[in-house]
């Protein structure tokens, strides 16, 4: 596919957005501040690309640096400039980056409206039966209840920066397959990118939870104030705001937890991240297995949740596959 064509990632998301933009007509409440998430977006994304642009360029100089020792002919940097001016700023190149990165932007700001609209889809709540059914297995208790018995209260703050590094983690996911200059690879992590956050949410309004922390919030209570707790504290606060004031800037709907998509997003990260290093996909994992922890110690998921998620990628793995065929090799 050119530059100039629309990748299948793009159409996923219009489509999206298009649906996005009739349930809010149905429903007759007004979008949640598209044009803002999306600056908000574009302006925390783009310094993070010319960064991702300067490391690109660092490594290519070791990279010469090393050959050059190898063979006894060093090799100036203006050689180092050439190759990485020709592979990483030609105008096609960037252009395409660029249209990558708005895909992503997009895709959140059309992510935020769709959660917003759960309680109104489905209000319905399966977190009576999800709480049945992980007590039944776990001898009266919740997974998170055992966990914080078995780690203790000080784990917290450990737990609480290794779930905050979800947000760099999935930065560092993207830029790494859109640095690349594997187009196709791209396009492949993309078109699963988009579809587990989708699909995801797809099950979310088939079957909305909200989590431990938010259905029985006193068996949290132990745990010291973090930086999770305090996200978990404004998330709640948007709910109850939403239910009183609807028409508050603040009332917004953001709480799910059937799947993980926190844990969906690094499991994806260790199955697509092997294309490009196995080393990296090894990492993703060991972030995988963390945020197994961090989530259900901290009471936002059951583990039913995280299994969901691990099926979920299974499944957008399988179909992004089967869409973009021939599967790609590791570059």
């Amino acid at each position: 596919m050119t530059a100039l064509g629309i990748y299948l990632p793009e159409w996923l998301v219009l489509m999206l957005a298009a649906v996005t933009f009739y349930l809010y007509r149905y429903f007759e409440i007004p979008l949640r501040a598209p044009l803002s998430l999306y600056l908000q977006r574009v302006k925390g994304m783009v310094p993070c690309y010319l960064i991702a642009l300067l490391v690109v360029l660092l490594v290519t100089r070791l990279t010469h640096i090393q050959a050059g020792f190898a063979k006894n002919e060093p090799l100036p940097w203006g050689y180092t400039w050439a190759v990485f001016k020709e592979r990483f700023l030609h105008p096609l190149e960037l252009f395409r980056d660029l249209r990558f990165l708005n895909l992503i932007c997009v895709m959140f700001v059309v992510f935020v409206n769709m959660k917003h609209l759960i309680p109104l889809v489905n209000p319905e709540s399966f977190d009576g039966v999800m709480l049945a059914l992980e007590r039944g297995a776990f001898n009266g208790e919740l997974f998170g209840e055992q966990l914080i018995e078995l780690l203790g209260i000080n784990a917290a703050p450990i737990l609480s920066t290794c779930y905050t590094l979800f947000y760099p983690f999935v930065a560092l996911l993207i830029y790494s397959f859109i640095i690349q200059r594997n187009e196709q690879l791209t396009v492949q992590f993309l078109t699963a990118f988009v579809l587990t956050w989708f699909i995801g949410l797809f099950v979310v309004y088939a079957f909305p939870t909200r989590g431990p922390i938010f259905m029985e919030p006193e068996l949290f209570s132990a745990l010291p104030q973090t930086e999770v707790t305090g996200m978990q504290e404004k998330l709640r606060y948007h709910a109850e705001t939403l239910e009183g004031e609807p028409a508050h800037p603040n009332a917004v709907f953001l709480i799910s937890a059937l799947p993980s998509l926190h844990l969906a997003v690094a499991v994806l990260g260790g199955v697509y991240l092997r294309r490009i290093h196995p080393t990296l996909s090894l990492l993703a994992w060991i972030f995988a297995a963390v945020t197994v922890l961090s989530t259900v110690y901290f009471g936002w998921h059951y583990l039913l949740d995280d299994v969901a998620a691990v099926v979920l990628v299974a499944c957008v793995a399988k179909i992004t596959d089967r869409i973009h065929r021939p599967r790609f090799q590791r570059v």
